[in-house]
């Protein structure tokens, strides 16, 4: 299941009314942050383990 889906779930399990567009850029918006945030992570991992050996 893509997270953009979980996303577009849980939305519409809350209360919030969002339109369906809008949802699907949030969605959008939402995974782009997580995957940026992970590579950063990476990064930062593979740098640390250079330093570290």
């Amino acid at each position: 299941m893509k997270i953009e889906q979980l996303l577009l779930d849980f939305l519409s399990k809350t209360k919030i009314k969002i339109h369906k567009k809008r949802a699907n850029i949030l969605a959008k918006m939402a995974v782009s942050a997580v995957t940026e945030a992970t590579t950063r992570q990476n990064r930062q991992g593979f740098k640390w383990q250079e330093k570290k050996g």
